[in-house]
């Protein structure tokens, strides 16, 4: 009984694998992609509420995603311990079915009160809130 209960549940898995868009795989690959290229891998970086935010485009061809992806993320220091997390956000451009991507714009939450913390607040209101 078992058995049929496990096979019922992966022919489910099974079938609603083809429906799942090519969309979705391109947005993944962008946000791994922005990760890849905002963050030092050796810093340990831990990531959470990292979202991707899509910008229409209708002059660039079907394989072509431009957005935002957006987060926080905190790092690991040389002595062991973790930073905070702090919101961040990027411009990213994929092409070629997310194979290939470029980032720009990349801006990290100001800790210091030197910087404009309301500049980022700004930003992150219109790059990374969806309407």
């Amino acid at each position: 009984m078992k058995n049929k209960s496990k096979l019922r549940y992966l022919l489910i898995i099974l079938m609603t694998f083809p429906l799942m868009s090519c969309e979705d795989s391109r947005e993944e690959k962008a946000i791994a992609a922005a990760k890849r290229l905002a963050v030092n891998e050796s810093s340990k970086p831990e990531y959470r509420n990292v979202i991707y935010i899509n910008i229409p485009s209708p002059d660039e061809n079907p394989g072509t995603l431009r957005g935002n992806v957006c987060g926080e993320v905190k790092f690991n220091h040389s002595t062991g311990s973790y930073t905070d997390f702090t919101r961040f956000f990027l411009n990213i451009l994929t092409w070629e079915n997310g194979e290939r991507s470029i980032a720009s714009g990349l801006q990290f939450e100001p800790k210091d009160a030197r910087f404009c913390k309301s500049c980022f607040e700004q930003s992150w209101q219109s790059m990374c809130i969806s309407k």
